[in-house]
């Protein structure tokens, strides 16, 4: 019962938002969950967040010593560690990568960081980073987190899911990422990255990093 009660919010939610779910993926049960710690969560947050502000347009100089300052480099994927050695990359491949850091805003939401995730702003993207990365280190950062209970966690999870398998319906295979049709207020790379992370922090994705950063 809990399950369809879940899931009947989620429904309601995106209709509201004009958006209809087919082919609905399972619903995730509470007992089904394996929260990462509250460190793990920081961290891949940091690094979705890094990640995303230099395909965003952060010069590769500054977005280094954001790195070093953090200690990120055990914490990248192979994907994130590669685009950060490189020297040179391309426009579209930075522009990829920029939808990363709505990965880190699930994980901020899901850690209290942010009152909410709502709706694709890319006006906020800048007041989000700079709330995650201000704190002086990571103890300062923990010392912020209030995580979110385990039901608005697993509900914002089931409304993801549905709204990605929505989106699935409609994106033609090779779709380049961004240019895919829209439905609703969050466009379909925000809700894959989203969906992503907080699959992950939830342990019901891949037990790798890649699940909640997935690849450009």
């Amino acid at each position: 019962m809990q399950a369809d009660e879940r899931r009947r919010r989620s429904e309601q939610r995106l209709a509201r938002e004009g958006v209809q779910a087919k082919d609905a993926p399972p619903v995730l049960r509470e007992d089904q969950v394996c929260l990462r710690s509250t460190e793990e969560a920081l961290l891949r947050a940091l690094c979705l967040g890094v990640v995303g502000m230099y395909g965003d347009g952060l010069d590769r100089e500054t977005t280094l010593e954001e790195v070093e300052r953090w200690g990120l480099w055990p914490h990248f994927t192979p994907e994130e560690a590669e685009l950060l050695r490189k020297e040179r990359v391309d426009g579209s491949t930075l522009a990829a990568w920029s939808w990363h850091q709505e990965g880190g805003f699930a994980l901020m939401w899901a850690l209290g960081l942010l009152d909410e995730l709502g709706a694709w702003d890319p006006e906020q993207a800048g007041s989000r980073n700079e709330r995650l990365f201000s704190f002086s280190d990571l103890a300062a950062l923990q010392s912020a987190v209030k995580v979110r209970s385990l039901p608005e966690l697993v509900d914002e999870e089931d409304y993801y899911a549905l709204y990605l398998a929505a989106y699935e319906l409609i994106i033609s295979p090779g779709t380049a990422v961004g240019m895919e049709a829209e439905l609703g207020p969050i466009p379909a790379p925000a809700v894959r990255h989203r969906i992503g992370a907080l699959s992950w922090l939830l342990g019901s994705g891949s037990s790798n990093a890649e699940e909640a950063s997935s690849k450009a």
